[in-house]
């Protein structure tokens, strides 16, 4: 699962296997470590809750699923799920499917990935 966080926003994108758990009710983790021992764990869980939320505790950040929309985007042709800007909110959140790149680059794995959809074909 691959993390970007730009002022308000957090943006998570999640291979087929990933996408796979979270629609089996499965949460999704990863770690990232830094030097000196301290590491933030990002997770994306699946509750019983009517919309997509963020914690922050420490270290640590979950983002909130509801059941009903994640199993439904996880079985769909649906790439991604926002959550709604209410009461003030100030996050924006946005999950997504992963897709491989037109032009694959060295530092990003290309396994598990959902084939590009304007990918040219080989010939």
């Amino acid at each position: 699962m691959k993390l970007r966080i730009y002022d308000d926003s957090i943006r998570l994108r999640l291979t087929q296997t990933e996408v796979a758990r979270i629609g089996k009710g499965l949460p999704v983790e990863s770690v990232c470590r830094f030097p000196g021992g301290t590491a933030l764990t990002y997770t994306l869980i699946v509750v019983n809750a009517p919309a997509i939320d963020a914690r922050l505790s420490g270290e640590r950040i979950d983002v909130l699923l509801p059941r009903d929309r994640a199993t439904q985007w996880a079985t769909s042709d649906e790439v991604s799920l926002r959550s709604e800007r209410q009461n003030n909110r100030v996050l924006d959140i946005l999950v997504e499917k992963d897709f491989a790149c037109r032009e694959p680059r060295d530092a990003d794995g290309t396994t598990d990935l959902y084939p590009n959809p304007n990918a040219q074909p080989n010939v």
